[in-house]
Order: structure tokens, then C-alpha cells, then sequence
């Protein structure tokens, strides 16, 4: 009789606490595999003003391309002028590669910000642009600038 009790107890015990570790919530699961999207710009290093280029990313989910976005836009503004700044919808091309072409109205330093929604994500990197001829007095004055307004906030949401 003590034995069957004994046995008795140790099973129930085994069931709770093997219903406790078991995680079978499909949400958690997928949450728990979700990978960042990466976000990384393909753009000429020789930017002429007056001239259409093509500005490119690469956007891939650990080491998949990423075909599927809902939603990508290039954000194009010179200097301090954001205000003044261009949204551009673009392209899939192939294999994860998202396209403008856009032509730069004059010589300066531009920043475009690729707004990325993909998988339930969105990432919004920025890359800086010399065009042109741009003085050394231009880039530090936006560089001093530009650190004395930086938070830190990051690129993802």
C-alpha cells in the first residue's frame, strides 16, 4: 500500500512539473526565433550633382534576403534641412536589393534614411552623402552639429 502511494505521488509530480517547462505557445516560440532586420546601403562613393544615381540597399533576416517587405521608402534631405527632405517608395529589384534612383539638385552634404517594414519589423538607418565638392569647413560644422544632437536612440522599433 505504501508503495502504491509512493508511485502514485512521484507520477503526479513527474506530470507537473513536466507541464511547467513545456513551452508550446506558437507565439512565444516565433518570438523567441525572430532575428533583426539588417539593413545595408549599396551607394556610389562618387555622387555628381545633376545626375540620377542608384541608391540601393541590401535588406536581409539573419542570412535570408528579405523579399517580402510591406513597405520601403528612402528618406533624402541636405544638411540641417530635413524639413525640406523627399520620401521616395522603392523598388524590389532581386535577392533582398530595394532601389531609387534619384538625382541630387546641387553639391553638399545629404543623408538619406532608408525606412525599412518588413516581417512585423522596421529599422530606419542613415547614411551620409558627400555630393560634389563640399568644403572641410561644411563637414565639420555638420559634424559638431550633428554630435551635439544625437541622443543615442537607435535605428530599430
Amino acid at each position: 500500500m505504501r508503495q502504491a502511494r509512493f508511485y502514485y505521488v512521484f507520477v503526479i509530480l513527474l506530470v507537473v512539473v513536466a507541464g511547467c517547462t513545456a513551452n508550446t505557445d506558437p507565439a512565444e516560440l516565433s518570438q523567441d526565433r525572430m532575428e533583426v532586420i539588417d539593413v545595408a546601403f549599396a551607394i556610389s562613393d562618387e555622387l555628381i550633382p545633376n545626375t540620377p544615381h542608384e541608391l540601393a540597399i541590401h535588406v536581409t533576416q539573419g542570412d535570408e534576403n528579405v523579399t517580402d517587405a510591406t513597405d520601403i521608402q528612402f528618406e533624402i534631405w541636405q544638411g540641417h534641412d530635413r524639413e525640406q527632405g523627399e520620401l521616395i517608395e522603392a523598388s524590389h529589384v532581386e535577392d533582398g536589393i530595394y532601389l531609387v534612383e534619384y538625382e541630387f539638385p546641387e553639391d553638399g552634404i545629404y543623408f538619406v534614411q532608408a525606412h525599412v517594414t518588413a516581417r512585423g519589423l522596421h529599422v530606419m538607418p542613415t547614411e551620409r552623402l558627400i555630393v560634389g565638392d563640399v568644403s572641410e569647413e561644411e563637414l565639420e560644422s555638420l559634424e559638431e552639429d550633428s554630435g551635439q544632437s544625437e541622443t543615442g536612440g537607435g535605428a530599430h522599433h
